[in-house]
């Protein structure tokens, strides 16, 4: 006797229905991590511009700078963006105030090397901390915030705030967040190691 065919098996449900409160008490928590996220990168800013910034304010406190001028210098010469950028902005405010001649004289011939060459050294293409380090540190806020907040586990905190970044454009997902909050701690000398790789050492004396 032929065998009978076996008969298909009914489609298995791959999600449960989740109660309408709990589904608007996660959408709550994730539209408050977004908002977190939001007003956070709005005053925080990229990491290259903010860095940017801090390496014009070292510029401006002059010899009482945590990173001294041959040190910037060297970074511009590497190819550090922020670090050319900063010197660009710096040395134009004291020619807008026809102050040119107050300017160190490395910084006088920075300049004119600058206006010599064709095109600066950069980064080139590929994923650089300097780029990241600001996100990563506003998601490592949100993942501990939303832990304590909200009496949540890592990875549970970690998945909201996945959620929410996505909405801003970051493509980010549970096991990357995780990542980043987990490496929270050597964020700083990870970046300082990128930014100084390239720069000779100049020594302190």
């Amino acid at each position: 006797m032929p065998k009978d065919k076996r008969q298909p098996r009914p489609p298995m449900l791959t999600t449960n229905k989740l109660p309408a409160a709990l589904v608007a008490a996660e959408t709550a928590i994730v539209d408050t991590i977004a908002d977190w996220y939001g007003r956070a990168m709005e005053r925080v800013g990229d990491g290259r511009h903010q860095m940017k910034q801090n390496l014009i304010g070292q510029l401006q406190r002059g010899e009482h700078a945590a990173v001294p001028l041959p040190y910037i210098l060297a970074m511009a010469n590497a190819g550090h963006e922020p670090a050319q950028w900063a010197l660009r902005d710096y040395i134009r405010d004291f020619i807008d105030q026809h102050r040119f001649n107050d300017l160190p004289v490395s910084l006088q011939h920075y300049n004119m090397k600058v206006l010599q060459e064709r095109a600066l050294p950069g980064y080139g293409r590929g994923h650089k901390i300097v780029d990241t380090w600001s996100r990563d540190v506003v998601i490592a806020f949100s993942v501990k915030t939303a832990m304590e907040r909200w009496s949540l586990k890592k990875k549970p905190a970690a998945g909201f705030v996945a959620l929410a970044v996505q909405r801003h454009g970051v493509r980010l997902k549970t096991r990357q967040v995780l990542d980043i909050y987990g490496n929270r701690e050597s964020l700083g000398a990870r970046l300082v190691a990128f930014l100084l790789a390239e720069v000779p050492d100049l020594g302190t004396d």
